[in-house]
């Protein structure tokens, strides 16, 4: 995704902050450009929203793991795998994290 693409999805997250569609994509953008920090600020509303995308814990688990924050992470991790428990993205980063938790 390319900085034209981030900015729409900011302005449109902006107008509309409980948009949890484009916030989504804004996060899953963010993920893909490796923007850790500013995935932080965009996924963490997300999980205050009572019906959480499992998406949202799985990018918020890998930024987390990208930021060192590994008790953090596998709790993410952990919060998506009670919600969609065969998900393969979020089996392989829980196996990631917990070599590099120990």
């Amino acid at each position: 995704m390319d900085d034209a693409e981030l900015a729409r999805l900011h302005q449109t997250v902006q107008a509309d902050p409980a948009d949890i569609a484009a916030r989504l994509a804004l996060l899953h953008g963010l993920v893909e450009a490796r923007r850790w920090h500013e995935d932080e600020q965009a996924g963490s509303p997300l999980l205050q929203a009572e019906d959480a995308p499992v998406a949202a814990y799985t990018c918020m688990g890998i930024i987390y793991g990208k930021q060192g924050r590994w008790d953090e992470a596998v709790q993410q991790c952990r919060q998506a795998l009670a919600l969609y428990p065969d998900d393969v993205l979020t089996l392989f980063n829980m196996g990631i994290l917990l070599v590099r938790q120990d």
